[in-house]
């Protein structure tokens, strides 16, 4: 059984990939998400509107 066959559907929805600068210092939070899929990208989403500190870790 092949799971995975053909190419991603997301790739080819943003033509032009955002790009952010790397951490060069030492930074804090009260919630830290590593993975931005679609998990974390929701929950990011949905903790950033508390009143927290959050970063997320792609």
């Amino acid at each position: 059984m092949s799971l995975y066959h053909g190419s991603l559907y997301w790739p080819t929805t943003i033509s032009d990939r955002p790009v952010y600068p790397k951490l060069d210092k030492e930074v804090s939070c009260d919630v830290l998400i590593i993975g931005a899929g679609m998990s974390g990208a929701l929950l990011t989403y949905k903790l950033a509107k508390e009143p927290l500190d959050v970063i997320l870790v792609g």
